[in-house]
């Protein structure tokens, strides 16, 4: 694990989020997986992480690799792992 991953897994459980907004995928097709719009395949182990439009995480400072409107009530957040 490189520790730009360890640190981004650290403030992600900083943010108190719990298993029903967050998991991990691997080789996946966005379209299929999430149901979103877009029809992105996705290569290689990232964290996915649903977050409602009003919120906002105070702790997670990097920039997901992809991030999708889920419907306009949520935003689904990819960031990729080393």
């Amino acid at each position: 694990m490189t520790q730009e991953t360890f640190n981004l897994l650290n403030h992600f459980s900083c943010e108190g989020l719990d298993n029903c907004c967050s998991g991990f995928v691997q080789d996946v097709n966005t379209k299929e997986y999430f149901g979103t719009e877009e029809d992105v395949n996705i290569e290689g182990m990232y964290l996915y992480v649903y977050q409602k439009k009003d919120d906002f995480f105070s702790h997670i400072k990097k920039e997901p690799e992809y991030t999708f409107d889920m419907e306009g009530k949520e935003n689904l957040f990819l960031f990729k792992l080393e």
